[in-house]
């Protein structure tokens, strides 16, 4: 049954054994006591956050999301990076974080509510247009800028 995957000939005629070439790789990339140690803190730093997530309201895909962001924002900030550019991934994510904050807050619905008169401003379906509009804003600027956030 392994037979078929044990072993492959590369294209320059080298016989390699993929099954225990996967299993070292495996091991070295998730069993190292320092991916282990990262994956423990990882745990502890998204358990709230994995916590509190329920699948039926978009606010919680929202908070890890917001969470995530957050992370990659202070790993960019700490010098432990590589990246020449970490300074623009930086600005680039608190932007993208600040939309989604607003968002997550839905301030383009308090921006246009009246607390005197107990109204909004503008008509409603404007408003939801404008809500729109910021979500696009957010998630073209995640397209724009997302695959440049990496070491």
């Amino acid at each position: 049954m392994f037979n078929q995957i044990e072993t492959k000939v590369s294209k320059v005629g080298k016989t390699e054994d993929y099954l225990n070439m996967s299993v070292k790789n495996w091991f070295d990339n998730y069993l190292s006591f320092r991916a282990i140690k990262a994956g423990i803190k990882n745990l502890v730093k998204w358990f709230p956050i994995i916590w509190k997530d329920r699948n039926f309201d978009q606010e919680y895909l929202y908070d890890i999301l917001y969470f995530k962001l957050g992370e990659m924002q202070k790993f960019f900030e700490s010098g432990n990076t590589y990246a020449v550019e970490a300074d623009k991934c930086v600005e680039q994510i608190k932007e993208c974080k600040g939309l989604l904050k607003r968002i997550m807050n839905e301030s383009v619905m308090d921006e246009y509510w009246d607390d005197e008169k107990g109204v909004f401003i503008l008509p409603f379906e404007e408003i939801r247009k404008l809500e729109i509009e910021e979500k696009k804003r957010f998630w073209n600027m995640m397209c724009d800028n997302i695959d440049g956030w990496w070491d």
